[in-house]
Order: C-alpha cells, then sequence, then structure tokens
C-alpha cells in the first residue's frame, strides 16, 4: 500500500514538470497570438483615417507639388483604396504636365486614372476619369488608345465638349480630317459659344478645299469673338470664291480692331 502510493506521488511530480510548463508555453502562445490580432484590427481600423489626413496635408501643400505628392504617396501607402488620394495625385501630375511636358508625369496620370477607374468604374467621375486618360495617352502619340478611351467616356457623359475636341485632335494627327470635322461638330453642339471649336474646324475644312464651310465658321467665330485676324482669314476666303468686294470690306475691319496688324497673317 505504500509502495502505491510513493509511486502515485512521484507520478503527479512528473505530470506537474511536464504538463504545467507545456500549459503555461499554450497560454503565452495564445496571448501573443490575441495580441497581434488585436494590434493588427487596429492598424486597419486607423489606417483609412490616417490616409485621409495625409490628403489633408497634401491639399494644404498643393502649391508645392513635391510636398504634396510626398503626402498622397503616404496616404496611398496607408489605404490603397483611397479614392481621394489618387484622385489629387493624378491632378498633381496633370498639373506638372501642363507645366513640364514631362513624358513620366503624364504616364502617372494614366496609371492613376486607370486605378480610379478600377476602383470606382461607375461613380459620376468615371467620364472625367476616362477623358483625362485619353488626352494623356494623346498626348504621348498613342492615339487609338486615346480614341477608345474618349469614346468610352462619351458613352457615359455625350455632354462634354472636351471629349469630342480630343476625340477630333486624335483624329486629326493620324491623318483622318472628316472624322475629326464630325467630333469638332459635336462639341459644337455641346457648346456653341466656344469660338475655338469653329476655328479648328474651320482649318479642317480649309485643308479639305471646303470653302463654303470654312466661310461659316469663320462668320461664327467673327459673331462670338472678333478679331483682326478672323477677319483676314475670311478676306481670303471671300477671294477664293470670287467675291473681292467683300474681301476689301473684311481687311478694312481688321484694320480697324488692330491698326498695327499683319495683313500676312491672314495667309493660312
Amino acid at each position: 500500500m505504500c509502495y502505491n502510493n510513493e509511486v502515485s506521488c512521484v507520478r503527479k511530480r512528473w505530470e506537474d514538470r511536464t504538463v504545467r510548463p507545456s500549459l503555461k508555453i499554450f497560454v503565452v502562445a495564445l496571448l501573443a497570438a490575441a495580441v497581434a490580432v488585436s494590434c493588427g484590427k487596429k492598424k486597419t481600423k486607423n489606417s483609412p483615417q490616417e490616409a485621409k489626413e495625409y490628403v489633408k496635408r497634401a491639399k494644404e501643400n498643393f502649391l508645392d507639388p513635391d510636398e504634396a505628392l510626398r503626402n498622397l504617396n503616404k496616404a496611398i501607402e496607408l489605404d490603397d483604396t483611397c479614392v481621394e488620394a489618387y484622385e489629387q495625385r493624378m491632378e498633381v501630375y496633370e498639373a506638372r504636365f501642363h507645366k513640364t511636358k514631362r513624358v513620366k508625369d503624364a504616364k502617372q496620370a494614366i496609371r492613376d486614372c486607370s486605378k480610379l477607374l478600377k476602383l470606382e468604374p461607375e461613380s459620376p467621375k468615371a467620364a472625367e476619369w476616362m477623358r483625362k486618360r485619353g488626352y494623356f495617352k494623346l498626348q504621348l502619340k498613342r492615339y487609338d488608345a486615346a480614341i477608345a478611351d474618349l469614346k468610352r467616356s462619351i458613352e457615359k457623359d455625350n455632354w462634354a465638349s472636351k471629349s469630342y475636341q480630343y476625340l477630333a485632335d486624335a483624329y486629326r494627327a493620324k491623318g483622318q480630317p472628316k472624322r475629326a470635322a464630325e467630333a469638332y461638330t459635336d462639341a459644337i453642339r455641346c457648346d456653341p459659344t466656344d469660338a475655338s471649336l469653329y476655328w479648328n474646324r474651320c482649318e479642317i475644312y480649309y485643308d479639305l478645299k471646303e470653302y463654303q464651310k470654312v466661310l461659316f465658321d469663320l462668320t461664327k467665330v467673327i459673331e462670338i469673338q472678333p478679331t483682326a485676324k478672323a477677319h483676314l482669314r475670311r478676306a481670303d476666303i471671300y477671294r477664293e470664291l470670287g467675291e473681292p468686294h467683300k474681301a476689301l470690306e473684311d481687311i478694312q475691319k481688321a484694320k480697324e480692331l488692330d491698326p498695327h496688324y499683319d495683313p500676312d497673317a491672314g495667309v493660312w
């Protein structure tokens, strides 16, 4: 009986030495895992808020593109779904491109537009993002890709004159003047008060020798924004159409608008 009790005591002491340390290790590991999960959740929860703070800083430093980009890059690093950060960064690259014409700025703007369209393809701004991406592709002479984007932009919003204007520029660059003229016509439908649209279309009609259409567009330009240059251009057309008296009237009008204007500027 005493022998059996002694054996039981030894066994109990053995189990205490083996099981308890293992239990302690298990508990410690479990607690560590819980802390890690808790920290991970906390980081995930706070990151979007922190990203917004960096976006706010970028807005405050918009006149300093490099500083704005640093803040926006940090915002995207914290939350790669932050639409506002991508949109603002694209605008920074757009502003820099207009100033420097650097290819890498245009390429980065294209990437940001693509990310925005991926994140929110049905956004009310999707047509604008598509149009801007088409514009940058146009600047990089990727004409077919630009045309594809601009057409998709028009499908989403067919009242944006800029989309048609960029589309016309792409067709013109590809040597497709008739399609370019059609696109300018659509742009004019959207904004019939923009004299530059009539001016650009009349240049295409001039190359096609469609002088009556050129005359119509130049007359619209003069109605909206009369200049010596427009009158001298129209004088050229009147001479082409065999109406020298009307040509002389336009030349006189050009002199009234700008006595120092060079008549040779009327040559196409």
